[in-house]
């Protein structure tokens, strides 16, 4: 499963490009936000193969990254709880962002 403009998109690197732009902006809750939206729209549904490319691509690491970073911004939180939806690795991480933020609920 995974077809569409979203697995055509992981196809030729949107997953990874968005991550090293997340990498690379750090410091900027605006990109952090706007990566976190990309990467929900990416690995959404049941596109099973661009879930596959968020993982290898450290996708959960940049999003955690993004919450320690920006944990402040209302947008940035939202915007990262709905990107880990639909990662797999969301109930771990969902437990570490937690824990990270004493006991903030994204």
């Amino acid at each position: 499963a995974g077809g569409g403009v979203e697995g055509e998109a992981g196809t030729v690197g949107a997953v990874e490009a968005v991550t090293t732009a997340m990498r690379a902006h750090a410091g900027s809750a605006s990109v952090q936000e706007q990566a976190c939206w990309a990467l929900r729209s990416l690995a959404g549904g049941t596109n099973v193969k661009n879930k596959t490319r968020a993982r290898t691509a450290g996708a959960v690491e940049a999003l955690a990254a993004a919450m320690r970073a920006h944990g402040g911004s209302a947008g940035v939180r939202e915007a990262t709880k709905w990107a880990l939806l639909h990662l797999p690795q969301f109930v771990v991480m969902l437990s570490i962002l937690r824990t990270t933020h004493r006991g903030t609920v994204i």
